[in-house]
């Protein structure tokens, strides 16, 4: 039958009149949806954990208790899904049914299961029923008999000569939840989300171990915003530009499509996908000498790390900085000059290019001694300005700039917008 009668709809003369099976059909289309007309097998939420078998307390004895639950079992015979309910807490005597085996201990189950007698079964009810198993010396879980519709919500593990049944006898499984469709699904981890059977784009779970939200579109599931994480494992298949926040350092992540990054970091590796740049002479390039008495740019050939914010060149005899991101930047310099006998004026600014108006400037009359300056600057600019690192001295004669360990360099550092 291809056209079912909707829900609900009135008979006439015996025509439009619902079938059982329509009703469980039609009703189920409100329930978490497992394939094109077929539901998802589950407990729906509720505030205490649904269903939960646990033994008697303070003082155990032979008995469980189920706790009460609403459920979805798809039919496994005909259409639709059953809608099941147990509305109060249900006592089953274990050890009053089937006493201990005096030699072996034995696997039971607690299945909540629904019968149905147009399918040949002796009646039409929902049970909660208990399963008793076969001692053994390595038990087994028994066979659930009857009709095929349950779940199975915990195993008993009865010791030889037990006189109680205790919290640690029972194993509760990890029973599929279900919501209604378009709801946010509970799900204990990744394996109980693999089991979410044919997702749709737009499906959302919760995940009870992460503490987070995750929504399939269409492919994968995804994780949305910017989850709090211990491990950058924990994001499957995360897509290009996926954030993260990473616990153990406080750092947000970005994925690159390879690998994750640092989205925000300062300093490191060589990494075009970082904020910061560094520029240095390094001991092995020749020495820069710079004439006295004009303003000189500084040759910085070398990179230490690299960044898409800043673009390099080199121009008249110097290196120039091209800022690409607006915003607020830090700048910081350093440059050393060889001994000079004279004790005139020697400066370095980060300054403007192509001329040396100067954001930062620091200055030096030393004499007969190596001058070592520093100068750095914070403030704003927009996207394609210009800066250089300067040198000046007028000790009436060219004098070198000095390399060693590297101490010629320049930072440029983008702080934020």
């Amino acid at each position: 039958m291809a056209e079912r009668h909707s829900w609900a709809v009135q008979q006439v003369s015996g025509v439009g009149q619902q079938t059982v099976e329509d009703g469980r059909i039609t009703v189920a289309a409100f329930a978490t949806p497992s394939g094109q007309i077929t539901s998802r097998s589950g407990l729906f939420p509720a505030a205490a954990t649904p269903g939960a078998v646990t033994a008697t307390n303070p003082t155990a004895n032979g008995f469980v208790h189920v706790a009460p639950f609403r459920a979805v079992v798809q039919s496994s015979r005909g259409g639709g899904a059953y809608i099941m309910c147990l509305d109060a807490v249900k006592d089953i005597n274990v050890l009053g049914t089937a006493p201990a085996d005096a030699s072996n201990p034995r696997n039971d189950l607690i299945v909540f299961q629904q019968s149905d007698a147009y399918f040949g079964d002796a009646n039409s009810d929902m049970v909660v029923r208990h399963i008793v198993g076969t001692p053994a010396a390595t038990p087994v879980d028994p066979t659930v008999t009857g009709s095929a519709d349950y779940i199975v919500r915990a195993r008993i593990v009865v010791p030889a000569n037990a006189t109680t049944i205790t919290t640690s006898n029972i194993t509760n499984f990890d029973t599929p939840r279900t919501v209604a469709a378009g709801g946010i699904l509970p799900v204990t981890d990744a394996t109980a989300r693999s089991g979410v059977t044919n997702p749709y784009a737009g499906q959302a779970v919760y995940r009870l171990d992460t503490k987070r939200v995750e929504v399939h579109d269409g492919t994968d599931w995804r994780v949305p915003s910017i989850p709090v994480v211990a491990a950058t494992s924990e994001i499957s298949n995360p897509i290009t530009g996926q954030l993260i926040m990473l616990s153990s350092t406080n750092i947000v992540q970005r994925w690159t499509g390879s690998a994750w990054v640092d989205a925000f970091s300062i300093g490191g590796t060589t990494n075009a996908t970082r904020h910061e740049a560094r520029y240095f002479r390094a001991t092995t390039q020749p020495a820069q000498g710079i004439p006295s008495g004009v303003d000189q740019r500084v040759h910085l050939p070398d990179a230490e790390y690299v960044s898409d914010d800043v673009l390099v060149a080199a121009v008249s005899a110097g290196t120039e900085f091209t800022l690409n991101r607006s915003g607020l930047w830090h700048l910081a310099a350093n440059v050393r000059f060889v001994p000079s006998a004279s004790a005139a004026e020697r400066a370095i600014a980060i300054g403007a290019s192509p001329t040396a108006s100067r954001n930062g400037q620091a200055g030096s009359d030393q004499t007969g001694e190596p001058a070592t300056l520093s100068c750095s600057t914070t403030r704003r600019f927009t996207a394609g300005e210009k800066v250089s690192v300067w040198a000046y001295q007028n000790t009436g004669a060219t004098l070198n700039l000095d390399p060693l360990g590297n101490g010629i360099n320049c930072s440029l550092t983008w702080l934020r917008g």
